[in-house]
């Protein structure tokens, strides 16, 4: 092979590869760690599991996986944050994805700006979660307890297009030792002063598609928030992240008095089929209450 070819060659690769990268990704399967305590004094641990942004296309082997490393991590409770259809044609794909879930695992789950745009109506998408003894969190809030401690699971309609309110969420709902806010948009957070609450959110899908560090998008909603951890230190030298009382003081992301948030780079895709430098997430938590 002469320079001139290998040159040309060697051209072509750099610029399909990260093309080839992007449409592999999506595929792929991160499931990250969290250890947060929620609580000054915590004395039990609530095994969390999100889902967020499944996007699902179809019931096929990337939406089995999840499934399966879902029903595996056996966690206390499963929360789904929204986005997991998009289309008028898929609450038959959403049947199939709960079908393949284990009943057995407490399910709550939100809706997302999609859930409202994707034509198929709300009450539909309510329904057939029920349907599968999943409990639709919207304004609303539930207990869950555990060797004697107390955490509010408390979902909120979603951002962009519903009418959140949590006043309506915590109407008749008792004090708990700890919060746990579902919020679709990460920039609800900036509404939540002074709830000393974790939040966890979806929508931005870690960028989906990033370059060398840079988002050059980000949705309505996103608030600036992109990925990760917000407004909580990092993690000690136990790996706990210990966000007890941070709204107290000033919180990194968009000013003081404002909850510990916690971005998920989601599971699906949206608009573009592909991902880049922000592989498909199910994120574990620890909770220590």
């Amino acid at each position: 092979m002469n320079r001139r070819r290998f040159l040309k060659y060697s051209a072509a690769a750099a610029v399909s590869a990260p093309i080839i990268d992007a449409l592999a990704e999506p595929s792929r399967l991160d499931i990250t760690s969290n250890r947060a305590a929620l609580t000054a004094a915590p004395t039990t641990s609530f095994s969390v599991l999100q889902m967020t942004d499944l996007h699902l296309p179809r019931f096929g082997a990337r939406q089995q996986r999840v499934a399966r490393a879902a029903n595996e991590a056996k966690p206390d409770l499963i929360v789904i944050t929204g986005d997991s259809v998009d289309a008028p044609d898929k609450l038959g794909v959403l049947d199939e994805f709960l079908s393949a879930m284990d009943k057995a695992i407490p399910t709550v789950a939100i809706l997302g700006n999609w859930e409202y745009w994707s034509d198929i109506g709300v009450a539909r998408i309510v329904s057939m979660y029920e349907r599968h003894g999943v409990e639709v969190l919207v304004n609303r809030s539930t207990i869950m307890e555990k060797n004697g401690r107390s955490m509010r699971l408390l979902g909120l309609d979603d951002f962009v297009v519903g009418r959140p309110d949590i006043n309506a969420a915590l109407r008749d709902s008792p004090p708990a030792d700890a919060e746990l806010i579902l919020a679709h948009c990460p920039q609800q957070r900036d509404g939540l002063a002074g709830r000393s609450s974790l939040v966890l959110s979806g929508h931005t899908h870690g960028g989906q598609i990033n370059f060398f560090g840079a988002t050059p998008y980000l949705p309505q909603g996103s608030g600036g928030y992109e990925r990760g951890w917000y407004g909580a230190p990092g993690p000690d030298r136990s790996g706990i992240v210990r966000i007890a009382g941070q709204h107290r003081a000033p919180s990194a992301g968009a000013g003081p008095g404002l909850p510990s948030l916690y971005v998920s780079r989601g599971l699906g895709t949206s608009i573009v089929a592909a991902r880049f430098c922000s592989i498909p997430e199910l994120a574990r938590f620890e909770l220590l209450v």
